[in-house]
């Protein structure tokens, strides 16, 4: 009881001065950074997004929120783990099969979008690659 009350008092009661300091500057100081980064994700999403709708067969929502987008691939193949594991060893794109995160991702495949425009186009070049010669 001791050591878990010790924790407590230094994690939650007694926070650094170096993490009250930070959380005052992202309070009150200059957000334009903040905004830029916001604006490089934006344009990130939107390349995902729209170069996903241009591969046959796959249908892409726009995202809200986090850095993620979760693109139906169920039309080319309903195994999302299976088709998951072929953009990997055939496209060299790490993705995520959407069952991953429950029975309602079967048929998705979850891709992050924090990586570069470059990156980005080289993974949607891969990934068509990949499913050009795909057989179910």
């Amino acid at each position: 009881a001791d050591a878990v009350c010790a924790l407590m008092l230094n994690t939650v009661s007694c926070t650094a001065t170096f993490v009250q300091d930070a959380g005052l500057a992202a309070l009150t100081g200059d957000d334009r950074p903040v905004q830029a980064m916001r604006e490089e994700f934006l344009r990130r999403r939107t390349l995902l997004v729209e170069g996903l709708r241009k591969i046959p067969g796959v249908t892409c929502e726009m995202p809200g929120g986090a850095f993620y987008v979760f693109p139906n691939f169920s039309k080319i193949e309903p195994d999302d783990i299976k088709l998951a594991n072929h953009i990997l060893e055939e496209g060299n794109v790490a993705v995520l099969g959407g069952s991953t995160f429950g029975p309602n991702g079967k048929g998705f495949i979850r891709m992050s979008y924090a990586n570069s425009e470059a990156n980005l186009r080289e993974a949607l070049a891969r990934i068509a690659r990949a499913l050009a010669n795909y057989k179910r």
